[in-house]
């Protein structure tokens, strides 16, 4: 192989892996952008000092309220998520084609129980919400469509 050709070779390879480099890091630094696009899904993260005991996802559509939602679009789950640990739920929730949200329900092990909105307008369900229970209350991040 003569010296232009290694030259070239070598060129290439350095403009490959610094390419390969680049583009891993803007998507490990762009996790959210590609999570929009995924099936929705609930990061909960549980900083109380309860376990919960009892989740429920569903979705509202219309006149709908917490109690008339119908089963079909509810998640509900008896797994305990521990104080201290974070869990990923995709749900299956569906629209049926209409607009609509996210809510979450649990209670707590001390028996507390709450409900809140946490994907306030929703077309297609994509997207993601993340969800950090405290003893102080719930906070909501929102990146669903």
């Amino acid at each position: 192989m003569n010296s232009s050709k290694k030259v070239f070779l070598v060129s290439f390879v350095g403009f490959l892996l610094i390419g390969l480099t680049i583009i891993f890091t803007l998507i490990q630094s762009n996790r959210d952008l590609l999570s929009q696009f995924q099936s929705y899904s609930v990061t909960i993260d549980n900083q109380s000092s309860y376990d919960v005991v009892s989740l429920e996802l569903g979705v509202l559509t219309g006149a709908d309220t917490y109690e008339s939602v119908k089963m079909e679009n509810k998640h509900i789950s008896n797994d305990v998520i521990k104080s201290g640990e974070k869990k990923k739920i995709k749900p299956n929730l569906s629209l049926g084609g209409k607009e609509g949200g996210v809510y979450i329900g649990y209670v707590n092990s001390e028996g507390a129980v709450l409900k809140k909105g946490i994907c306030s307008y929703a077309e297609s369900l994509t997207g993601y919400s993340e969800v950090t229970i405290t003893d102080k209350g719930t906070e909501v991040i929102e990146n669903c469509w």
